[in-house]
């Protein structure tokens, strides 16, 4: 599933040591093939693993077009790339992520239903 559009990020809180950027140097055969197909010349600019209460919840990837400028990133495909270390629900964290997005979006039931779709 690939979104277009805004993203909303959180910075670390202060006197945290979780940086927002951990490392650009990604083996470019390690892209997934479905991030392939949508950006055939992708390439990783940040990654970093959440982390809620000393439990690591997931890892993320966030991939770019070539070409990436970041003044104008609402207008570029972005395709951020989630691997879970722990075992959830899949219709959980597809809940739980279309009701993350709506805080900063207003979304269409219709569209909600078609993502969740594309996340199952």
């Amino acid at each position: 599933m690939f979104f277009t559009g805004a993203a909303l990020a959180q910075s670390p809180a202060p006197g945290s040591n979780t940086p927002v950027v951990t490392s650009t140097d990604a083996d470019p055969s390690d892209i997934r093939p479905e991030l392939k197909e949508a950006l055939p010349q992708g390439r990783l600019i940040g990654k970093g693993r959440l982390t809620v209460w000393g439990f690591q919840v997931y890892d993320a990837r966030l991939w770019v077009p070539a070409g990436f400028g970041a003044g104008s990133y609402t207008s570029q495909p972005l395709a951020l790339e989630l691997a879970y270390l722990r075992a959830f629900d899949a219709v959980g964290v597809a809940d739980r992520s279309l009701k993350e997005m709506a805080r900063s979006v207003a979304i269409s039931d219709a569209q909600a239903a078609q993502w969740k779709a594309e996340m199952l």
